[in-house]
């Protein structure tokens, strides 16, 4: 009888340990499937993430060629001065494309310190789990292309209002 409680003991062991690698084995395909799931996920937020970037930056770039459009506008008294008395064209452009990238700079600095005052505050909240050090490699990059797409956003308004005809502008006003 000692005997067979030793195989039984000696089978209930085997059979303990094959479940056991067997549960080893489920855990580790388990894991392998979430980091694969992991990895598709990160791919797809991506994805996403840069036709949203896209969307935005071509909304924002025509908001300020509309901005700049109405800027020259309401300058064009002062534009069409400035060329009766033999302004060169640069300079005019050069006036309304350095206020473009002036004010490309100052939002985004505005838009960094704020972005930084509001992360301490919604980290519990809205932005949990997300951490603004993760960004900062990126501040360079929004310090300077912020005023360039500004610029260029500027350009066309700038250059239409900086190539008229003097004497018409004043006409008209």
């Amino acid at each position: 009888e000692t005997t067979k409680l030793r195989e039984d003991r000696v089978k209930l062991r085997s059979e303990t340990e094959k479940r056991g690698y067997d549960s080893i084995l489920a855990k580790r395909t388990e894991t392998m499937k979430l980091r694969e799931d992991r990895i598709a996920l990160r791919s797809e937020n991506t994805k996403n993430y840069t036709y949203l970037l896209t969307v935005v930056t071509l909304t924002a770039i025509a908001s300020i060629g509309f901005l700049a459009f109405s800027n020259a506008r309401e300058r064009q008294s002062e534009i069409g001065i400035l060329r009766a008395i033999g302004t060169p064209t640069g300079s005019i452009l050069g006036a309304l494309l350095s206020r473009a990238v002036l004010v490309g700079l100052l939002g985004s600095g505005l838009t960094l310190i704020l972005a930084v005052l509001l992360s301490e505050n919604l980290r519990g909240g809205t932005l949990q789990g997300f951490d603004l050090r993760s960004l900062q490699e990126h501040i360079p990059l929004v310090l300077i292309s912020a005023p360039i797409l500004t610029c260029v956003a500027s350009w066309f308004p700038a250059l239409h209002a900086a190539n008229r005809d003097p004497a018409s502008i004043l006409r008209n006003d």
